[in-house]
């Protein structure tokens, strides 16, 4: 209220204009180096499933990177709205699930497409076996969400940990089992 006018009994709200309202999107980056196996792919996968609906995200963004984004510039990316499911295969393997084995590329490529399409995410999961180089903390526009990016780590080896953001080492065997 308008503290100018309480004393005279009379209440007067202030006029601030509304927020404009933000899409809440959460990038979920998913190494497919050959040390990632697509069934750990998938246990992750479905996790994130869960934190979309248990977050009420209003999209997921969802990009398999090994050497690069996708191969030969196509495909990697799946843009999940609101209500809907990260696509998979029969065998329960992600659908959109491409490698070329090898990860030249470290872990920039998903910054660098976020960068590129001029995406702040809400949050950034990436799924890692950590064997890979780091971009730098202050490259693709990171500073501007490196506070909520999340490492998932799917191996107890903890010499190359991330130079930004939180982690969590949860091994995780080839079949997707927690060890």
């Amino acid at each position: 209220p308008n503290r100018r006018l309480l004393g005279s009994g009379d209440i007067l709200y202030g006029t601030k204009p509304k927020e404009k309202e933000t899409v809440r999107t959460l990038v979920v980056a998913v190494d497919t180096s050959g040390s990632i196996s697509r069934k750990q792919g998938a246990v992750f996968l479905n996790e994130c499933n869960h934190l979309c609906k248990m977050f009420d995200f209003d999209q997921m963004i969802v990009i398999y990177c090994s050497d690069d984004i996708g191969i030969n510039g196509k495909g990697g990316i799946e843009k999940i709205k609101r209500g809907e499911k990260i696509k998979m295969n029969p065998d329960g393997t992600p659908h959109y699930w491409l490698s070329t084995g090898g990860n030249d590329g470290g872990f920039a490529p998903p910054f660098a497409w976020c960068q590129d399409n001029r995406i702040v995410p809400s949050a950034f999961i990436y799924l890692t076996d950590t064997g890979a180089d780091y971009p730098s903390a202050t490259a693709f526009g990171i500073p501007k969400y490196k506070n909520k990016v999340f490492w998932f780590i799917c191996t107890a080896d903890k010499s190359n940990l991330p130079p930004f953001g939180r982690y969590a080492n949860i091994p995780m065997d080839r079949e997707g089992n927690f060890e």
